[in-house]
């Protein structure tokens, strides 16, 4: 039987009443103080000017107080400060999303805030504060209500001023402040460097304060297309591929890199530049550390780092660092601290971004303080081509360029087996191990063998470096057959 009655209207216009309830929900979201601090300083950049913040965490008295002298928030956005899902400052604000972030930190942070602004975009001088009527650990069906007040001020300065009282979360411990400068360092690096953004931090302790600026803090890459220091294998500090990969509906800029292993980097830059060092390698956590946990994809919003190490890429996870810049078509979460992952487009983009690790060999193993150089065959190849383009070489080897590919042979069966390179000059015989990473003993052993049974008058040892047992095996072999054994970096013939 058909129901025929209809609905009547009652009110078509039904305003909801925002509760505390509501405001102590979004303030349970799982966070690290540092990311807390990201989202609050996200609203005071802005697309066109730069930006200075000064942050006052005062742990005697649980207060937190961030500063700015950025555009300020107009009179009339004021209410959508406090409203789930509003954003201020459309159009000029860099980084603003969601319209959640910075209401979700202050209630993680504290239990009762206010904010004091002066917006740039009014010529009255105007001085605008914004205060609860609660605070969150009030009755949680109590209607969410806030003051707004207002006075003409020409001397106070533009910009807004948050201060967060009765705070839950805060660094207790000076060594939390300084992973947390690391982490902004890190976060906010672009605009730090390029002069954009300035925060000054000051850590109010019960015995003294401590100052911090933030510096930023980038990966120490190695690049095995630009080799500094082939001894010590270190490469270039600097990406070692870049690209644009587009799909259906989004568009990312990657860039792909082998982290510096500590010891190398040591090695290589403590006499010269410690501090590179010391930013990724030092005694605080830093989000480029050698270490699994500080490994995979960093994505990348509008020149913010807004999630580290996600997605791991590769079985040898913890040299691996790779960045995706958004460019558009991906969404962050509401928070900033990960990503939406329930989007057609962001699986496909993150299919898209292996395809182009495993195309570039970066989801290939390597070991510890070596670059990653495909397989053996590839440093077989590449040391044949260093040969045909060495002249000297060939001449005292007695090898011609019209016989090269006879003289010069990747594919003699010997008994014993097959050497990587067999050389047969006019002048000597000479046979070639090659491998991607180290010399061992056993593959000294092995080309041992094979100079035995060619009589040859040379052994090269081709690789990134020669282990202990392969240096032993190398003076053993060579007191034994009177010829000379030469180990030969192959990151000195790019």
């Amino acid at each position: 039987m058909k129901n025929n009655m209809k609905y009547e209207i009652v009110n078509d216009k039904v305003t909801p009443i925002p509760v505390v309830g509501q405001f102590q929900g979004i303030g349970r979201a799982s966070w690290d103080w540092w990311q807390v601090v990201g989202e609050l300083i996200d609203n005071t950049l802005t697309v066109d000017g730069d930006t200075k913040v000064n942050i006052i965490l005062d742990s005697k008295n649980k207060t937190f107080t961030i500063k700015d002298n950025s555009i300020g928030i107009p009179g009339k956005d004021l209410e959508n400060v406090v409203s789930l899902g509003k954003k201020v400052n459309q159009g000029k604000q860099l980084l603003s999303y969601s319209g959640v972030g910075m209401k979700s930190a202050i209630y993680w942070m504290g239990t009762d805030f206010e904010i004091i602004t002066k917006p740039r975009s009014e010529n009255n001088h105007m001085v605008y504060k914004l205060t609860p009527n609660f605070d969150s650990t009030d009755t949680s069906d109590k209607p969410a209500t806030f003051t707004l007040e207002k006075r003409m001020d020409e001397m106070h300065p533009y910009g807004t001023v948050l201060k967060i009282k009765n705070l839950k979360h805060f660094p207790k411990v000076i060594n939390k402040m300084y992973e947390a400068q690391t982490y902004l360092g890190a976060t906010y690096s672009d605009f730090l460097k390029s002069g954009k953004l300035e925060v000054m931090i000051n850590y109010i302790q019960s015995k003294d304060t401590s100052t911090f600026l933030l510096e930023p803090i980038m990966p120490l890459l190695n690049n095995k297309h630009n080799i500094l220091d082939p001894d010590k294998n270190v490469g270039g500090n600097e990406w070692e591929e870049e690209d644009t990969l587009v799909g259906d509906g989004w568009e990312v800029y990657i860039k792909a890199g082998r982290k510096l292993h500590p010891k190398n980097a040591i090695e290589f830059y403590g006499n010269t530049n410690f501090d590179l060092v010391s930013d990724v390698y030092g005694e605080y956590s830093s989000p480029y550390d050698w270490k699994a946990k500080t490994s995979g994809i960093n994505f990348k919003m509008n020149g913010k780092i807004i999630l580290f190490n996600t997605e791991t890429p590769t079985s040898r996870s913890e040299s691996l660092c790779v960045e995706v810049d958004i460019i558009n078509g991906i969404e962050p979460a509401m928070q900033k601290v990960s990503m939406n992952t329930s989007t057609v487009e962001y699986k496909e983009m993150m299919e898209s971004v292996k395809v182009w690790l495993d195309k570039n060999g970066f989801r290939q193993r390597t070991k510890i303080g070596t670059q990653s150089l495909g397989e053996n065959k590839d440093v077989r190849d590449r040391f044949v081509e260093v040969i045909k383009d060495d002249d000297i070489m060939r001449m005292e080897w007695g090898i011609s360029l019209d016989t090269f590919e006879e003289q010069v042979s990747t594919e003699t069966t010997l008994k014993g087996g097959r050497p990587d390179i067999f050389i047969n000059g006019n002048f000597k015989k000479v046979i070639v191990e090659c491998k991607k990473e180290e010399i061992k003993g056993v593959d000294v052993s092995q080309a041992a063998g094979y100079a035995v049974e060619t009589k040859s008058d040379l052994i090269l040892m081709v690789a990134q470096k020669i282990t202990t047992s392969g240096t032993y095996y190398q003076k053993m072999w060579k007191r034994k057959l009177n010829i000379d054994i030469i180990f030969v970096n192959i990151l000195k013939h790019k």
